[in-house]
């Protein structure tokens, strides 16, 4: 496990790094960046995971990692359960992806319940000590998003 939308993933004898598609976990550093993490890791660390591609994506991204949706043991798309915990947001990339419709309605749903980040960093029902510590995400995309991925890399 890297951060909370990004997991190595041994595939035979080589390890890679899957970049989880259509989420953006907050970076290393960030509010909520440590909570993201260790759900990622509690749910994916150790077990075999199945990886699965979209169509309407690359099937890696400007850094070399594995595009991919995440599937756990259980069945459960790591991705939208992420988003239905607050620990990420939706993440689209030049064009949207397969499963947007779903991890938009997963995102929603924790904002409105103001669950994890949603609370803690954007307002919601933190108390203003846990809202200074947690400064409001930055909107995904752009140049300074690419900075951000190099340094967390």
């Amino acid at each position: 496990m890297i951060d909370g939308d990004t997991l190595r993933v041994r595939i035979g004898r080589r390890t890679e790094r899957v970049r989880i598609l259509g989420i953006d976990a907050p970076e290393v550093g960030a509010c909520f960046a440590v909570e993201a993490t260790r759900a990622a890791r509690a749910a994916a660390s150790g077990k075999r995971v199945r990886l699965v591609g979209d169509r309407m994506q690359a099937r890696r991204d400007r850094f070399g990692r594995l595009l991919a949706y995440v599937t756990l043991p259980n069945r459960q798309d790591l991705g939208r359960r992420l988003l239905s915990g607050g620990f990420a947001r939706v993440f689209v990339f030049r064009r949207p992806f397969g499963r947007v419709a779903s991890y938009r309605a997963a995102e929603q749903a924790a904002r409105n319940d103001a669950r994890g980040l949603w609370s803690a960093c954007v307002g919601g029902t933190a108390n203003a000590a846990a809202r200074a510590a947690c400064p409001a995400p930055k909107p995904a995309g752009g140049a300074e998003r690419g900075r951000q991925k190099r340094r967390g890399l």
